[in-house]
């Protein structure tokens, strides 16, 4: 299965994730930060687990494909779809930018956002800035854009022939 997370994916996909690719013995997918508005400099860390469901999971390899594109729910998507054993990530950095988003208005009526929690995985690393954790680092080619060529999918082809014949 070939999964591109490269573009924000629609909102059910994440049901689709629960149900048939994170295994039920995954205690939780995602670590977040948040302040204690009270005490300026004061952080909480909180675990988040998605349901899962006890259906039949697949079980053979699984390619997902990350870009720049990737932000916010794709990465988080992403970070859900690692805990399959069978999961290898592919591609160039992800946005980095997880989280809530916190707006807010400057003088002469300037808007600007942010993200006001902190991402991470359970191991401790850092999605805020840095991006979904990466397997192989595939970036697309002056050559092959110009030839029309999708590189990374053609990485991701790659992979599953070698790792469907290893089996």
């Amino acid at each position: 299965m070939i999964i591109d997370l490269r573009y924000y994916p629609s909102q059910d996909f994440n049901e689709f994730v629960s149900q048939y690719i994170v295994p039920d013995s995954v205690k939780y997918t995602v670590r977040f930060t948040y302040p204690d508005l009270a005490l300026p400099g004061v952080f909480y860390a909180r675990d988040y687990s998605y349901p899962t469901y006890k259906t039949e999971k697949y079980n053979a390899p699984i390619i997902i494909m990350v870009n720049e594109g990737t932000q916010s729910y794709g990465e988080t998507s992403v970070q859900k779809i690692q805990n399959n054993p069978y999961t290898i990530t592919i591609g160039s950095q992800s946005a980095g930018a997880d989280g809530n988003i916190s707006k807010f208005t400057l003088p002469r009526g300037v808007l600007g956002a942010f993200s006001g929690l902190g991402w991470y995985y359970p191991d401790g690393w850092v999605v805020n800035r840095q991006g979904v954790k990466i397997d192989h680092e595939v970036r697309p080619t002056l050559e092959g854009v110009r030839e029309g060529r999708d590189e990374v999918l053609e990485t991701a082809l790659n992979l599953i022939e070698a790792n469907t014949e290893e089996e």
